[in-house]
């Protein structure tokens, strides 16, 4: 019997151009290819938004297959009313808050923002500064950042997520998006600057 493998370059093909909203209905249908290529798409995101998090690698590593294990075995949970990225980040954020509660560790609360600094310019500033600031400065900067500080940057500098999104992912208001961010932003600017006048006067 001779196989003919032009229908499955045509299936790998359609799978890898579908929506993301079409690999879940897929997904929920029982296809394995669909849960391939979700895994494909964003995999080694969740897991730098899951690393920024958590200490260890091993256990980001962890968190991560959990994160698509989760979503393979409960495909149905997703509403279609939201992006499917902002579920799959926030399927992985429940299960670094579960990370933390299996080690009876509280995750920091968030200071009271700084009520001067406008959304905009809290972001060009932390802009500005990490474009004068090496890897190593912003690495040690965020370290000293709270879990849910390190996290709400991330998920706006670096995905460039809607405070709608950030407010999905997180379980919270849009007003404490934007909260959470200004004191975030504060806080890592006065790291960044720490950083940078002492390598200048190193």
């Amino acid at each position: 019997m001779k196989v003919d493998f032009t229908l499955f370059k045509k299936r790998n093909k359609d799978i890898e151009s579908a929506s993301d909203e079409q690999l879940m209905r897929d997904l929920s249908k029982g296809s394995t290819l669909a849960f391939t290529q979700l895994v494909k798409r964003y995999k080694h995101r969740v897991y730098i938004f899951i690393s920024v998090q958590v200490d260890k690698p091993e256990d980001a590593e962890d968190i991560c297959q959990e994160v698509f294990i989760a979503i393979f075995k409960n495909p149905t949970n997703y509403q279609y009313n939201a992006r499917v990225t902002s579920y799959i980040f926030a399927v992985a954020n429940n299960l670094v808050r579960n990370h933390y509660r299996s080690k009876r560790r509280r995750i920091a609360s968030v200071n009271t923002p700084d009520e001067d600094m406008t959304a905009d310019e809290g972001s060009c500033l932390v802009q500005q500064h990490i474009r004068k600031s090496n890897t190593s400065l912003i690495n040690n900067a965020l370290r000293k950042l709270s879990v849910d500080e390190r996290q709400i940057l991330y998920l706006c500098e670096k995905e460039n997520f809607s405070y709608n999104d950030i407010a999905i992912i997180l379980q919270v208001k849009k007003g404490t998006v934007r909260s959470r961010l200004n004191t975030a932003r504060s806080k890592l600017l006065a790291q960044l600057e720490k950083g940078i006048v002492k390598s200048e006067t190193m």
